[in-house]
């Protein structure tokens, strides 16, 4: 192949999924995938975490189902879980596309919000992230997964907002900005930056990745990674994109929940402030 014909074989965006079991998820997450794309080319880097069961059989069928071309995914297998961050660089490390979408099995992508993702980068140099408004799933969509208990349902109010950009409080905590807010309240809708954003559905320019070398692997199993990704951008001068026309349905917790999974919160919250802590900002009064 020449270099025109490999330029024009690139593709836009490469995808990548960590995976821990919950195949139904990801068969969901995965299905979506071409109607939020649109027409940008891409493919997608599945990282499977030695998912706990099932991952022979959903490897063996997932290429013969026909939702995606066989050629537009790849699949890495480990041995153990290697955690979320380390998962996420090694798949990443794949691809060669101009962009990389982080997206969590746990997360489906409502109809062209990766290509508003896509489309906003390209029209903004000054963008490092961007990222979409992520709802959590409906009465219906809990059910069906099986989130029935009324605690759960409580501290996931339907079809509220679970994720429009992350926010650091005056006590140095990171909170999510406006959320179990309505999608539709006007405050929610005109948030357009973000101090950081979580990693469950994230866009980011492959050169900033590279140049960054993804997610700082400290954090173990994961948590607080996708926040110290987004300050280390800032950074480099680059600001963070939220979208809010682009949606996403998160199933926050799904994984956790049905393998009993404990991520170390309270360690990674000390070497996140072991290493940002003097530079942290307090954003959270710029919502009110």
């Amino acid at each position: 192949m020449d270099r025109m014909q490999a330029r024009f074989s690139k593709n836009d965006v490469d995808i990548v999924i960590p995976v821990y079991g919950k195949f139904d998820l990801l068969t969901r997450c995965l299905s979506a995938i071409p109607a939020a794309i649109g027409s940008f080319r891409y493919k997608i880097f599945l990282f499977d975490n030695a998912s706990p069961e099932g991952a022979d059989e959903f490897y063996a069928n997932l290429k013969e189902s026909g939702s995606i071309p066989p050629d537009q995914i790849s699949i890495f297998r480990s041995k153990v879980n290697i955690g979320f961050p380390s998962a996420c660089n090694r798949a990443a490390m794949r691809g060669v596309g101009d962009y990389v979408f982080l997206l969590n099995t746990d997360c489906i992508m409502h109809p062209g919000s990766i290509e508003q993702l896509i489309r906003m980068m390209k029209a903004d140099n000054t963008i490092g992230v961007s990222a979409p408004m992520l709802l959590f799933p409906s009465e219906q969509e809990l059910i069906d997964t099986g989130f029935t208990t009324d605690e759960v349902i409580m501290s996931r109010p339907p079809g509220k907002v679970q994720h429009i950009g992350l926010d650091t409080s005056i006590t140095g905590d990171i909170i999510h900005t406006l959320i179990s807010w309505s999608p539709e309240n006007p405050k929610v809708m005109k948030v357009d930056t973000a101090y950081a954003v979580t990693g469950a559905a994230l866009l980011t320019r492959r050169f900033i990745w590279n140049k960054i070398g993804g997610f700082w692997e400290g954090y173990g199993l994961g948590t607080y990674e996708d926040v110290d990704y987004c300050l280390t951008v800032r950074g480099l001068g680059y600001n963070i994109k939220i979208v809010p026309s682009a949606v996403g349905t998160h199933y926050v917790g799904a994984t956790a929940l049905s393998y009993q999974m404990y991520y170390p919160l309270n360690e990674n919250k000390a070497k996140f402030l072991q290493r940002w802590g003097n530079k942290l900002q307090y954003t959270e009064w710029e919502r009110w």
